[in-house]
């Protein structure tokens, strides 16, 4: 069975979060495993003495225990308002940086995707991603799923695809395909032309390859893809938006504070950033 990860802060974004990966757990016949980690405590010996520190941390450890106990039913109420309390959710508490612990739970786990909502308190040139967000996407080996802050979940009837028809994008549409047809969702397939590329050959074998219903291959022509893409998100009812991080230079672009901040301000949909 697959895994999703979803690490939260029990915040109101992760709770809004929580909707979308319980959605996609759904949809994927998946478990769920909630993972809160907090800091360590950094302390020098001139401080405090051993005795006092292990005390110290001790109740540190037992308050963070009380906390995750007491939040915990919360997830649950959320599956059942949601008729999805079928899903299994397993609850992880662990003492950490958070990109390191995710990155070994998705090992250690079997983590097959990430699901987390975004930062809403990034300064005013910041990405609204969040930092810790962000490393996520960049360090870790599985498709991450980023809820923008308050995106209220509604069902999803439409995906944009956004792809430059590198071949190595072909497995994760495939995965969004796969994510689609359960729910006969329809994908848009974006391509951005800002050079006036030929890409009518590569199109055309895209078309042959994923001959489906759902699928419909758009074609922008803007010399700023954030520009273009930013537009037709805001005038089409898109539900999420997918792309392939291992095309650095424009998923980074897209990652930029002020797509991203549009993103969240005006249009209030998750980005899949798959692997």
């Amino acid at each position: 069975m697959k895994r999703i990860l979803f690490p939260t802060d029990f915040s109101e974004n992760s709770l809004n979060a929580f909707e979308y990966a319980l959605d996609l757990a759904d949809n994927q016949n998946s478990e769920i495993v909630v993972l809160h980690t907090y800091d360590s405590i950094h302390l020098n010996s001139g401080q405090i003495s051993p005795k006092m520190f292990d005390n110290f941390k001790q109740n540190i450890d037992l308050k963070e225990l009380q906390g995750f106990k007491a939040i915990a039913p919360k997830f649950h109420e959320i599956a059942i308002k949601n008729n999805l309390n079928h899903i299994k959710l397993e609850f992880i508490l662990e003492q950490g940086e958070l990109v390191s612990i995710i990155k070994e739970k998705v090992v250690s786990e079997s983590i097959s995707i990430i699901v987390m909502g975004s930062s809403s308190n990034e300064d005013a040139n910041s990405s609204v991603l969040g930092t810790n967000t962000y490393e996520t996407i960049i360090q870790t080996s599985v498709p991450v799923l980023c809820v923008p802050p308050f995106a209220k979940f509604e069902p999803i009837s439409c995906f944009a695809f956004l792809t430059v028809f590198h071949p190595n994008e072909k497995k994760s549409l495939d995965l969004l395909l796969d994510i689609a047809f359960r729910k006969q969702i329809k994908v848009k397939c974006i391509y951005v032309d800002n050079k006036n590329e030929k890409y009518h050959n590569v199109l055309d074998e895209w078309k042959q390859h994923f001959d489906h219903d759902l699928i419909e291959f758009v074609v922008l022509k803007d010399k700023s893809a954030t520009h273009a893409v930013k537009e037709y998100l805001l005038n089409n009812e898109i539900g999420m938006i997918a792309t392939v991080k291992r095309n650095q230079t424009f998923f980074d672009s897209l990652l930029n504070p002020s797509f991203t901040k549009a993103l969240a301000k005006n249009i209030k949909i998750p980005l899949l950033a798959c692997k």
